[in-house]
């Protein structure tokens, strides 16, 4: 059960950010690192990334409702049926507990907390721990789709 642990982690590693944000950064603060190129902050997202939705609080629940009983519906069907496929039960933990740290907000205080800005371009976003495995946990999926993919298509190949 390593992957219910990192979900588990995942969800108390980003409460336990937000909660220490929240504690000493007051609202709208920033400080900034790295001659400007990276701030912490304290932000209240009451929508999706970018704030996306704020103004649609019940199509963002709905979305987000939607969003965990896929990911926990493929998170169970992987940890029941998949022997072999480490990367994506360890892609779908990421992504399990991200979205479940999220979601504890939205349910909790009805905003999620966003503290981190990396400046590489003029709006960068500002992101929590959440975010960060919800990222890590797509990227992961997606290169061992490809590298999934790319090993099928040699292995029909010498069939020929």
């Amino acid at each position: 059960m390593v992957y219910i642990s990192i979900v588990l982690s995942i969800i108390m590693i980003d409460q336990l950010t937000k909660y220490l944000i929240s504690k000493k950064i007051t609202l709208g603060q920033r400080k900034y690192f790295w001659s400007g190129k990276v701030f912490i902050t304290n932000l209240r997202n009451n929508g999706a990334a970018y704030g996306v939705l704020k103004d649609r609080p019940k199509l963002l629940a709905c979305l987000t409702a939607f969003s965990f009983v896929h990911i926990s519906r493929v998170f169970i069907n992987l940890i029941i049926t998949e022997k072999n496929n480490k990367i994506y039960k360890f892609s779908y933990s990421f992504l399990l507990g991200g979205a479940l740290g999220n979601i504890y907000d939205r349910i909790k205080r009805k905003y999620v907390t966003d503290f981190v800005c990396i400046k590489f371009f003029k709006n960068a976003p500002i992101f929590n721990v959440a975010d960060l495995f919800i990222v890590f946990g797509v990227l992961l999926a997606i290169i061992n789709l490809l590298f999934t993919a790319v090993s099928d298509l040699f292995k029909t190949t010498k069939n020929y």
